[in-house]
This record gives structure tokens, sequence and C-alpha cells, in this order.
């Protein structure tokens, strides 16, 4: 029997249309931001004395979207999300260390892997997983509806899956998150590629089916 594992989270949010806009001008000067994200991972956290921290702030873009439900309404500005970048397991490790966890960072990197391992054997035996200030790992199991009690097999069911149900760590992030506005990837690219070429205008024109979260570029 095949048994495929899924994440997903209790955190559902509808997707809104990205909006359809015309194809937009931007005026350059030498002085003009591009928005490029740092390479290097640093430490950001205040000291145990209470130093102020020096985390990033979360970068966001404008648009204006229409209502779905009520299409003659205005439209309306809404926030996108601009990722800042993607950690993997090296550079979680490394930051660990930088908390100041004696393990060197292959020792950590190989907890971590054999964490997955773990928590994937303990979930197919149907427990749930507590991951401390990270959340819970709770299988959830899905099927088709037989005509009977009788009816029913093994064969009805159809998936086997993971919800995450983040810690209170993990929760309520609003009142410690930080935000400044940017401009979009799509706006920083072209911009980008103006400058290099010697030009004093960019234009770009969205595309409706770009990512609303679009990674940084490596």
């Amino acid at each position: 029997m095949h048994i495929s594992l899924i994440f997903r989270t209790f955190a559902v949010s509808k997707k809104r249309p990205r909006p359809r806009q015309q194809p937009l001008s931007l005026t350059l000067t030498p002085e003009a931001p591009i928005g490029v994200s740092p390479k290097n991972l640093k430490h950001t956290h205040g000291d145990q004395q209470g130093a102020p921290s020096t985390m990033k702030k979360i970068q966001y873009s404008l648009a204006l979207m229409a209502n779905p439900i009520h299409e003659g309404d205005p439209k309306k500005a809404y926030a996108n999300l601009q990722l800042t970048g993607v950690v993997g397991t090296r550079e979680l490790a490394q930051h660990i260390i930088e908390h100041g966890s004696t393990f060197s960072r292959g020792t950590i990197e190989g907890i971590i892997s054999d964490l997955g391992v773990c928590v994937r054997e303990f979930i197919l035996q149907g427990y749930k997983v507590v991951l401390g200030t990270i959340g819970s790992l709770e299988p959830e199991i899905k099927s088709s509806g037989a005509i009977s009690l009788e009816a029913f097999t093994e064969s009805n069911i159809e998936d086997y899956y993971v919800n995450f149900r983040p810690s209170d760590d993990l929760s309520g992030l609003r009142a410690d998150a930080e935000f400044e506005q940017t401009t979009t990837r799509a706006a920083q690219k072209a911009t980008l590629k103006a400058q290099k070429a010697g030009e004093t205008t960019a234009d770009w024109t969205p595309k409706d089916d770009e990512e609303e979260q679009e990674e940084p570029e490596p």
C-alpha cells in the first residue's frame, strides 16, 4: 500500500486574484534603490541583557486588486509579501551555532536530517509528534465514502498526510513583525536591467500568472 505524506497547515487564506495592470514606467536616478537581497545570513537577535534587535524588516509591495465578488466596487490596495530569502539546513545549523550551541555544524545538520526520518517513522505508526517551540505534526486520513460500513475497505483510503499546528511561539507573529514597503520583484529586475544598460527609465508589465511571493534570486 502506498502512503503519501503531505504537509498541510491550519492557517488557510483565500488567495486574491492578481490585478490586471497597464505597463508601468519608472524614471531612474543614480540613487534609485534596486532592492537586492543580501546573500549572507547574519545573526540578528539581541543579547540576553535586552540589547536591541537588528532583525531585518519584512518587505512587501502593493497592488491594486478588484473585489472578485463585487466586481463593480473600486479597487483597493493590498500588500504582497516579498520573501527575504530561503534558509536551508546548512544556514539554520550555522544560525544555531551563533546562538551559542557547542555542537558542530555537521552534527546539527545530521540531527535535523535524522529528525525528519524519525518523525516520518512515528507518523507512519499513527503518532502525533510535538516539536517543542516549533509546533505539532498530527497525522490525518482521507477516504472516499462507501455505501455501507460493510462495503468500506482499505482501498477507500485515498490519502494519509500531516497537519502542522504551529506552537505559541510561531503563532500571533503580527505583534513582533516589522515591515517596510518595497517595489515588486518585476520592478526591481527591470530597474536593474535598465541601470546596467545606462537607461534612465524602466518599463515592465506584471504577468497575470506571476507568483505573489517570489523567491529572490540567489
